[in-house]
């Protein structure tokens, strides 16, 4: 079981890039029942892109980056959310 340590509140990700309370982890959560997964894209300040992935329903991920990385989602969604948290274990 992994345990994480919430650091900031749940945000909607959008098409424009969030750094997501300049944290260092993310969890990715995707709230759709049978939808399809959604593209994530990790951004740097400078706006390159720096490595993307699909977050499948109700499988969430943790991601790392730097505090000031950005993630974002493709457009028309609107139920993929990032958490930032710390890992436990």
């Amino acid at each position: 079981m992994n345990v994480v340590k919430l650091l900031g509140e749940a945000t909607v990700l959008t098409t424009t890039g969030n750094n997501i309370d300049s944290g260092t982890k993310i969890l990715l959560q995707h709230n759709h029942n049978g939808g399809n997964a959604h593209l994530v894209t990790l951004k740097n300040v400078g706006g390159d892109t720096l490595g993307s992935v699909y977050v499948a329903p109700h499988r969430p991920i943790m991601i790392d980056k730097e505090p000031t990385d950005t993630v974002e989602t493709e457009s028309g969604v609107s139920d993929v959310y990032g958490t930032s948290v710390a890992h436990m274990g």
